[in-house]
């Protein structure tokens, strides 16, 4: 298993870049911002296992959901950030020790800051003065 330690901030915006870039050909970067904006206290408060259920239960396997897409997403990420099974990230989590599962915890905190980066990097700067 590759650890997280081995890959730099910029592959990991470079992943973050090409989500957000997703998010938004589907027309779906305001929605997708939000989920992700919420991502850090979801995962501080219920830890990686509840938060995906959850994405899992709000996206319920619809590929429009902004929930399943970052689903989707931490899934993909996981698989080659750690090695976890791609597409069923929850399921490699539930069969893998303790340190596997704080290895994938940080790498999907890793991700969700680089998320919100290309986010505000894709989202034009809103009027203040």
């Amino acid at each position: 298993m590759e650890g997280i330690g081995n890959l730099t901030e910029p592959q990991v915006d470079e992943v973050a870049a090409r989500c957000v870039a997703q998010a938004q050909a589907m027309g779906r970067l305001g929605q997708y911002g939000l989920v992700v904006g919420n991502l850090p206290r979801l995962l501080h408060q219920h830890g990686l296992g509840q938060t995906l259920a959850y994405l899992q239960a709000r996206g319920g396997g619809r590929s429009d959901s902004p929930y399943q897409l970052l689903c989707d997403h931490l899934s993909a990420w996981l698989a080659q950030a750690i090695g976890l099974p791609d597409r069923d990230a929850l399921l490699g989590l539930t069969r893998s020790d303790s340190q596997v599962y704080r290895q994938a915890a940080e790498a999907a905190r890793q991700l969700g800051l680089a998320l919100r980066r290309a986010i505000d990097r894709a989202t034009p700067a809103r009027g203040g003065a």
